[in-house]
């Protein structure tokens, strides 16, 4: 038979030792006092402290003596330990490099700037500034030809659009048109772009005038483009027409004209005269404008009982009072 044999087991630390002692217990964890911290950390401190003192108190500059010691073999031995036989030796420090103080940069606060001119560096385009304006003009045309092809009554109405801007380059005056302009109608337009910015006060650099006409077509391929303009007969009006967009004046509807402008502003002879006054009845205007001198007994012939009073002017100051209802004045820029 088997026998079951229970043991007890004791714990290593209820064991009793070889030679009889008592047996061995474990002790518990002992945590070390605060009064033991704090003394530990005391000590700490002091020692922080005395060190700091040592580093205060040592020179920025050791200063070590070089000795020079004569070898047998007629070397020399340098070394900073005084032996027997050496000689002391001083070392000159080198020169030291001057240092270059740095300059600060300036805060913004302290940047100074330029001071700003009491005036516009180009005041031009500002003291000439203006909107651009449009203004319509009729414009007297003889379209019967000359010599033995020539046709009587054949005068017209033909209708320009002429558009003044502000040029802010100042390197004016410049005029164009869509048209085709022969050598005398683009000198005129031209002059009549100079002239009136003259006669109002306006600097002519700062001007860009432009003509169309409104009804002069012509078909070219598959396209309607303005009939070419000849002659100088309009410019007088072109004139005007700017002057008034420059001062902000209307045109009259009911006034024609007819006469050429010079560089003096005066209105000058033009050609067929008898034959625009047609023009001037057809398009039921009730004054004709024209150069003095020019009315003479076939304009007034032609014209008598149709309606129509004949004025002579010889400048522009004078047509453009008529054209406009104002006299002529200078030009003040728009605020």
């Amino acid at each position: 038979m088997w026998t079951t044999i229970k043991a007890f087991v004791k714990p290593s630390w209820a064991v009793s030792n070889r030679t009889g002692t008592k047996s061995r217990q474990r002790r518990p964890a002992v945590k070390p006092s605060t009064a033991f911290t704090s003394n530990i950390l005391q000590r700490f401190a002091l020692s922080l402290a005395l060190i700091a003192m040592s580093l205060s108190t040592m020179p920025s500059t050791v200063e070590a003596k070089t000795y020079a010691c004569p070898r047998p073999d007629g070397t020399t031995l340098y070394t900073d330990r005084q032996l027997s036989g050496c000689l002391s030796i001083e070392l000159k420090p080198l020169n030291p490099v001057p240092r270059t103080p740095m300059k600060a940069e300036p805060s913004p606060g302290q940047i100074k700037l330029a001071p700003e001119p009491s005036q516009p560096r180009n005041p031009g385009p500002k003291k000439n500034y203006f909107e651009t304006a449009v203004r319509y003009m009729p414009a007297l045309a003889y379209t019967g030809g000359y010599g033995p092809n020539h046709v009587p009554q054949a005068g017209a109405v033909r209708f320009h659009k002429m558009t003044v801007r502000h040029l802010a380059s100042g390197s004016g005056p410049t005029a164009k048109s869509e048209a085709t302009l022969d050598q005398s109608a683009d000198e005129s337009l031209h002059v009549a772009a100079k002239v009136a910015a003259q006669a109002v006060g306006y600097d002519p650099g700062f001007l860009e005038v432009e003509m169309r006409p409104m009804d002069w077509l012509q078909l070219e391929g598959s396209y309607l483009t303005p009939m070419p303009v000849f002659g100088n007969s309009a410019s007088g009006m072109w004139t005007i027409a700017i002057a008034a967009a420059l001062l902000g004046d209307e045109l009259r509807s009911d006034v024609c004209m007819t006469g050429a402008i010079s560089s003096d502003a005066s209105i000058g002879f033009v050609g067929k005269v008898d034959q625009k006054a047609f023009g001037c009845i057809n398009g039921q205007y009730r004054e004709m404008l024209m150069p003095t001198g020019q009315a003479d007994i076939t304009v007034v012939s032609n014209l008598i009982g149709r309606g129509v009073t004949i004025t002579e002017v010889s400048d522009l100051a004078q047509a453009y009072e008529i054209v406009t209802g104002r006299s002529m004045r200078k030009f003040s820029a728009a605020e």
